[in-house]
């Protein structure tokens, strides 16, 4: 009897020493996933910021060639998957 009770004091310790390195496990995967949609959002802020820029440059040049400004709305909306009122603040700048 006294076996047994030994051998299942070891196999609670055994699974209590699991259960804590899979708790250790999640956490540093929780770690990890923070990480990479921390790096996902400064990547689409980035690729948003020069989107703008993209825009901001490509009206300068369109007017500085005297295109309309309905031209360069319509152009804009056919290159760009921008909302009619997304389109109209760049031209309210």
């Amino acid at each position: 009897m006294n076996g047994k009770i030994r051998d299942g004091k070891l196999e609670l310790q055994k699974g209590k020493r699991e259960l804590l390195e899979g708790k250790r496990e999640i956490k540093e995967g929780q770690e990890r996933l923070k990480e990479k949609e921390q790096l996902i959002q400064e990547r689409e802020q980035k690729l948003h910021e020069n989107q703008q820029t993209l825009i901001k440059t490509f009206i300068l040049a369109m007017r500085e060639l005297n295109i309309g400004e309905t031209t360069i709305k319509k152009e804009i909306k056919g290159k760009f998957d921008l909302s009619d009122k997304e389109i109209k603040a760049y031209f309210a700048e």
